[in-house]
């Protein structure tokens, strides 16, 4: 159950930031971003497939940079 609540944050984490500017989130995320959509698109379309040690590892290497690059879109905003 805990997988399934992960991913469904992660989901709506990355649809969130899917609403920033084509621009604005290559200035954010850079060429990393098709593998961010590619993740949300896996979980989405193929969630009984979705392996949780790939979540762990997302979860573990890859939310803190993708927290801090939207912190970083909301301080250039201001």
């Amino acid at each position: 159950m805990l997988v399934d609540a992960v991913c469904l944050r992660l989901v709506a984490a990355i649809d969130a930031a899917s609403r920033l500017s084509e621009s604005g989130r290559v200035l954010a995320f850079g060429e990393a971003w098709p593998a961010i959509w590619a993740t949300r698109n896996r979980i989405v379309h193929g969630y009984t497939t979705v392996d949780r040690t790939i979540v762990r590892a997302t979860v573990e290497n890859d939310l803190e940079p993708f927290a801090a690059a939207l912190h970083q879109v909301l301080d250039d905003l201001d």
